[in-house]
């Protein structure tokens, strides 16, 4: 039970391990900095902030058959929240790269008739974005004292069979 003196939370974003990608030990949870979720798990429960939202990589939902998603749900609906779960990928937001995100987010029952479900963000039309690729990003026009003249790389550099970039 939270005391008086306990500060009042209204959104929590703590980030989390991101599960292994490995196909031959994926542990979830079970993994030694699985633990993490738990610890938000405790945070929920004492600080009860309003709404939380968490991130992942999407691979998470295929952890176990689904299995660790579905345990992590249970646990964070355990704790007196509405739980969306959102699959979106990057590039529908305006962000320059294909990757694929998963979101858990979370409101409070009982707050601001917090029983619906909320929406995911509706993808961002292409036409907006500031930056449609990770060129644009770049300056275009970068000061000369940044860039590392030809016969210097040339000469500190050199690849490695492997293909790896040895600079000196």
């Amino acid at each position: 039970m939270a005391s008086a003196a306990t500060p009042t939370i209204r959104l929590l974003c703590p980030d989390f391990f991101s599960y292994k990608r490995s196909t031959t030990k994926r542990e979830g949870l079970a993994d030694a900095r699985g633990g993490l979720f738990f610890d938000i798990i405790r945070i929920l429960k004492t600080y009860k902030p309003s709404l939380f939202v968490l991130e992942n990589v999407q691979k998470l939902s295929t952890l176990d058959k689904g299995g660790v998603l579905s345990k992590m749900h249970r646990e964070l609906q355990s704790c007196g929240y509405s739980v969306n779960v959102w699959d979106l990928v990057a590039s529908s937001y305006g962000v320059p790269q294909q990757r694929r995100r998963l979101f858990l987010v979370g409101h409070r029952r009982g707050i601001n008739n917090a029983q619906k479900l909320i929406p995911p963000p509706k993808p961002v039309s292409a036409d907006c974005w500031k930056f449609p690729t990770a060129w644009h990003l770049l300056e275009q026009k970068m000061d000369p004292v940044h860039i590392i003249p030809r016969g210097t790389r040339q000469q500190y550099c050199a690849r490695t069979l492997s293909g790896w970039v040895i600079c000196r």
